[in-house]
């Protein structure tokens, strides 16, 4: 709701190198949870993303 209110503004080089990083991270996601149930593996998968 705030960022409607007041967005925060960032400069387009931070997100030529930061869109295509989280794009293919939300992918990742989509595809793991595409069957209604995470397995062990794709909780190493999230995990090492989280170490990017």
């Amino acid at each position: 709701m705030t960022a409607l209110i007041n967005p925060i503004s960032v400069h387009s080089q931070v997100l030529r190198k930061e869109l295509p990083i989280l794009s293919a991270i939300t992918a990742l996601a989509a595809w793991q949870v595409w069957n209604g149930h995470i397995s062990q593996l794709d909780a190493w998968h999230c995990s090492l993303c989280l170490l990017d």
